[in-house]
């Protein structure tokens, strides 16, 4: 199942709007329709914010053939590489780190 149709798939089982969505994720509406209907991709923040709208993994959204078209830095595909080698308890504690470091403007980009 690719990410548009987890997406929808998803709105639906949790009976949301694409506005009410948005506004959980503080995107606009258009952005949710673009990315259901395959127009965009959402950028890997977006997705991490998708899912924990939804209280899931973020790598559940996507698929190992999705990966490239939502990045295609070196450095982010080495990443991903790493966290799908953790055990669960490691991707556990490593969301919450990655969580944590979000709420910090410091850490964030701009």
């Amino acid at each position: 199942m690719t990410f548009s149709d987890k997406l929808k798939s998803l709105r639906a089982e949790y009976s949301l709007s694409q506005e009410e969505l948005a506004k959980r994720i503080k995107m606009s509406p258009s952005a949710i329709s673009s990315w259901e209907n395959n127009v965009r991709s959402p950028k890997i923040e977006q997705i991490m914010k998708i899912a924990e709208a939804f209280n899931m993994n973020w790598l559940d959204l996507i698929d190992d053939k999705e990966i490239f078209a939502f990045s295609s830095k070196n450095e982010d595909l080495s990443l991903l590489e790493s966290y799908r080698s953790l055990n669960d308890k490691g991707r556990q504690i490593l969301s919450t780190i990655i969580q944590s470091l979000l709420l910090n403007p410091l850490y964030k980009n701009r």
